[in-house]
């Protein structure tokens, strides 16, 4: 028997990491990640967020709740489609939202790799 629970993916990365790394030179860039990181994980801890790793500058947390199976794979795909400072979520996560203090704006249906079906994307425009 399988227990189902409704949870929040995170996936983040460091867009340009490797240029900004060889710009500012190996001490400069450990400082701005360790920095990154202290911030990521103050925010995870407002949340009840739960690091469960991270890669280089890069990090896969969940918040309220076990992550595995399609949900982590549709999480990191709609994160792949993110540019630059943008927060992306699903439909799933819209509707859910409640009290959150977010607003969206559609960001389009997107075919995610080996997902059925297209999804809906929104992005977050302002967070109180």
């Amino acid at each position: 028997m399988f227990n189902r629970v409704l949870a929040t993916v995170l996936f983040s990365d460091v867009v340009g990491s490797t240029q900004k790394a060889v710009e500012l030179g190996g001490r400069a860039w450990r400082e701005l990640l360790e920095r990154h990181n202290a911030i990521v994980r103050a925010a995870l801890g407002r949340y009840r967020g739960v690091e469960i790793s991270t890669a280089g500058d890069g990090f896969f947390a969940t918040i309220d709740g076990e992550a595995g199976g399609l949900g982590v794979v549709i999480g990191a795909r709609i994160g792949a489609l993110a540019g630059a400072s943008e927060v992306l979520i699903s439909q799933t996560v819209r509707g859910s939202r409640r009290g959150i203090g977010a607003r969206v704006r559609r960001r389009g249906e997107h075919a995610l790799k080996g997902v059925p079906d297209t999804w809906r994307v929104y992005r977050v425009v302002h967070a109180e």
